[in-house]
C-alpha cells in the first residue's frame, strides 16, 4: 500500500465526475435554471446516495441473479424520460421565481433518485470500487478509508468544479439558455430510453426460455415464428 493505492482512488473520483452521464446532463439543466451557487449543494449527490446504495449492493449480491441490477433500469429510464418532459416543459423564468429553500431540497432528491435508479454504481460499487477498498482495508483499515476518502473528496470537488463550469453558460442570453436546457432534458430522454431497453431486455432474458430469445434475435422472420407458436398453443386449448 502507498501513494499508488490512493492514486487510484483520485483516478476514479475524478472520472466518475467528469465522465457524461444522466446526472451530468441533471447537473446542466438545474445549473441553468437554479445559478450554479443554488445549485451547488448537487455536488453532494454521491455522498447522499451512495451510503443506501452500497448497504443494498452488498446486502442483494449473493441473493440475486448477476442482472438482477438491471432491472433497476426500467425504473430508472422511466424516472428520467419524466424528469426531462418537466425540464423541456419549464420555462427558464419559472425557475428564477422558486424558493430557493424549496427548490434545492426538490432538486437535490431528484439527483439522489437519479443515481439510486441507476445500476452503474451498484456494478461499479461491486466490481470495482468494493474490491480495492476491502484490499486495502486487510492491509490495514486505514488504507481502505482512506482510499474512500480520496475517491469522494476528489468526486465531490469534481462535481463541484462542473456546476461552476455549467453556471458560467448562465451567462448565455434567455434564448440560448432555454436551447440549452432543451438539449440536457434531451440527453436525459436519451439516456432513459436506453435504460428502459437494457432493462427490458434483462428481464425477458430472465423471463423467456432460450429458444424464445434465439428466435426474436433472428429478426422479423423469428418473431413471426413465435407468434405462431403462441397462436398454435391457443387454437389447442379447449
Amino acid at each position: 500500500m502507498g501513494l499508488s493505492y490512493l492514486g487510484q482512488a483520485f483516478v476514479l473520483g475524478l472520472s466518475a465526475a467528469l465522465l457524461p452521464g444522466a446526472l451530468q446532463a441533471f447537473f446542466l439543466a438545474q445549473t441553468l435554471r437554479l445559478g450554479w451557487v443554488r445549485a451547488l449543494p448537487l455536488a453532494l449527490t454521491p455522498l447522499l446516495s451512495d451510503g443506501p446504495l452500497v448497504v443494498v449492493t452488498l446486502w442483494l449480491l449473493g441473493r440475486l441473479p448477476p442482472d438482477w441490477v438491471h432491472v433497476l433500469e426500467l425504473g430508472g429510464g422511466g424516472y428520467l424520460l419524466y424528469l426531462a418532459w418537466g425540464l423541456a416543459r419549464q420555462p427558464v423564468s419559472e425557475a428564477s421565481a422558486l424558493d430557493a429553500g424549496a427548490g434545492q431540497v426538490r432538486t437535490l432528491f431528484q439527483a439522489v433518485t437519479i443515481n439510486w435508479l441507476n445500476p452503474n454504481p451498484y456494478i461499479f460499487w461491486a466490481t470495482v470500487l468494493g474490491p480495492l477498498v476491502l484490499e486495502g482495508w486487510r492491509a490495514q483499515p486505514a488504507w481502505g478509508l482512506g482510499f474512500i476518502a480520496v475517491f469522494y473528496a476528489t468526486m465531490l470537488g469534481g462535481n463541484a468544479v462542473l456546476i461552476w463550469v455549467f453556471g458560467r453558460l448562465g451567462r448565455l442570453p434567455m434564448q440560448w439558455r432555454r436551447v440549452t436546457i432543451r438539449g440536457a432534458a434531451l440527453i436525459l430522454a436519451l439516456f432513459g430510453l436506453r435504460f428502459l431497453a437494457r432493462g427490458l431486455g434483462s428481464v425477458l432474458g430472465m423471463l423467456l426460455p432460450g429458444a424464445v430469445l434465439s428466435a426474436l434475435s433472428t429478426g422479423p422472420m423469428g418473431i413471426a415464428a413465435v407468434l405462431g407458436g403462441i397462436k398454435r398453443y391457443r387454437a389447442m386449448m379447449p
